[in-house]
């Protein structure tokens, strides 16, 4: 819910990898209008309090599922 209330928020779906050896077996793409949005969405107290929960660190850098300002290409 968090995620979804945040400015600039588009999407989220979810994946599994279809390769048993990948590090992440299931991961989220969330679309954001602008990585901007992105990054103030990840930079708030609720955010990382809620990374450290699950034993994370807060900063993309740290984040286990290693969030990605990526570039669709089709």
């Amino acid at each position: 819910g968090y995620i979804r209330k945040r400015d600039g928020f588009v999407s989220t779906s979810l994946h599994r990898s279809l390769s048993p050896n990948y590090r992440y077996q299931y991961f989220t793409v969330a679309v954001w209008e602008t990585a901007d949005h992105l990054l103030r969405a990840t930079a708030t107290d609720w955010w990382r309090a809620f990374v450290a929960d699950f034993g994370f660190g807060s900063s993309v850098e740290d984040f286990a599922a290693s969030p990605h300002i990526c570039e669709q290409l089709r």
